[in-house]
């Protein structure tokens, strides 16, 4: 598969897009050298004009159908040859593709429903601004899909074809089944949770654990035991939250791996203390941290949570990338516990800390959170250190805003 496929969508370069010639089109994989027009003629946007409503149309129609199947790719600006199936022969730049990126992005939004995490980027081949339109399409979770058209589709061979209400209700029912393998995933996930935390003498102390899934694609990392390169291992991350510099820091973090079935296993243990991360083949991903009890207290630094968080989330983007789905979306399911009452710690710089936030009386399992291309990542961070500030009764107006420096 070539770079342009398996990259991020933002490091995506101009000898990615030019490696492209020769590679075939497929099930995946939709060119589009031009803009159509009605009745043959050109687009408005190849004249200097706005982007019609028939091009959009047969756009968004491959968008659909990769979307309500395995997901996939559309290039726009590539010419294709006459083979069967055809391949990519050569660019044909599109004028002003950056701007038209963001149009047909924002027109995407009348997709029906629109589709979570479709990116659209318009990549310059040429000096003056022209270059190729790319659609990068997950399998959706919110398939079926319909276009601006109004019809659904789907992909069969290089073809987008529209289809009955006997397979859009076989596309409903084949969502449901993938909604339960995401809530099989994240109960495994709780089930290894408990059973090392158990497996601990019982004691007052504090835990949490941060697992994350794929939602959508689904690949095999084959044995992942001996690779080297998919766990991040900077234990230490300088944030900022509101303005508010501090250390997010993932204590004692594990680095020391185990094969365990279908995956590796990093354990750490420290005086009662027990921190692990887990990587599985099919991409799942599950961080556990508990620590005894402190001055009568079972406490958190938030420091420490936002440390794995950070850990878990770069963590992802390496899974996804050796697994060929560099922008999968993954859910992001954090539980919190303590025994006593859960104390949070404020944040900190290194292992200071300037107060008590809050505490959490009770087991608490957050709503599950969705992470796309790692440039959603301090969106991820906020959403989740703002359901921990929502949980302890905090009194904060808006959302958190948390930002790694990267």
């Amino acid at each position: 598969m070539r770079e342009i496929f398996n990259k991020s969508i933002e490091s995506i370069t101009l000898s990615d897009v030019q490696a492209v010639i020769g590679w075939p089109e497929s099930l995946v994989v939709e060119y589009k050298e031009q803009l159509p027009g009605r009745d043959g003629r050109l687009d408005a946007w190849l004249t200097g004009g706005k982007i019609e409503t028939y091009a959009k149309e047969k756009l968004f129609k491959e968008v659909v159908a990769l979307a309500n199947t395995s997901g996939g790719h559309v290039v726009l600006g590539v010419a294709e040859t006459d083979d069967k199936p055809p391949c990519a022969a050569r660019l044909a730049p599109i004028p002003r593709c950056v701007d038209l990126a963001e149009r047909l992005e924002q027109a995407a939004q009348s997709i029906d429903p629109p589709i979570p995490l479709l990116l659209v980027r318009g990549i310059p081949t040429s000096d003056d601004g022209s270059g190729i339109v790319l659609f990068r399409v997950p399998q959706s979770s919110r398939a079926p899909h319909r276009s601006i058209d109004k019809d659904c589709y789907v992909r069969r061979g290089t073809s987008s074809v529209p289809v009955n209400m006997r397979e859009i209700n076989d596309m409903i029912l084949l969502n449901d089944t993938r909604a339960s393998r995401v809530d099989s995933a994240f109960g495994r996930c709780d089930t290894e949770f408990s059973e090392l935390m158990n497996s601990l003498p019982p004691e007052p102390r504090a835990m949490f654990r941060l697992s994350a899934v794929p939602v959508g694609t689904s690949f095999d990392l084959g044995r992942v035991y001996g690779r080297t390169g998919l766990l991040e291992v900077n234990d230490r991350h300088r944030i900022a939250v509101e303005g508010r510099h501090a250390s997010a820091i993932a204590w004692r973090l594990p680095t020391n791996g185990r094969p365990i079935v279908r995956g590796v296993r990093y354990l750490g243990s420290h005086e009662g203390d027990l921190t692990y991360i887990d990587i599985y083949s099919d991409g799942r991903i599950s961080a556990g941290f508990c620590i005894g009890a402190r001055d009568e207290k079972s406490r958190l630094y938030m420091g420490w949570v936002l440390g794995y968080l950070i850990v878990l989330l770069l963590t992802v983007d390496r899974v996804r990338i050796a697994g060929g789905a560099p922008d999968c979306e993954y859910g992001i399911e954090c539980f919190f516990s303590g025994s006593p009452a859960l104390t949070v710690a404020d944040l900190a710089n290194e292992f200071s800390h300037t107060g008590d936030l809050g505490s959490i009386d009770r087991p608490l399992l957050l709503p599950r959170t969705s992470f796309g291309p790692i440039s959603d990542i301090n969106d991820t961070l906020g959403a989740v250190y703002t359901d921990v500030c929502d949980a302890m009764g905090l009194r904060y107006t808006d959302a958190r805003s948390v930002k790694l420096a990267r």
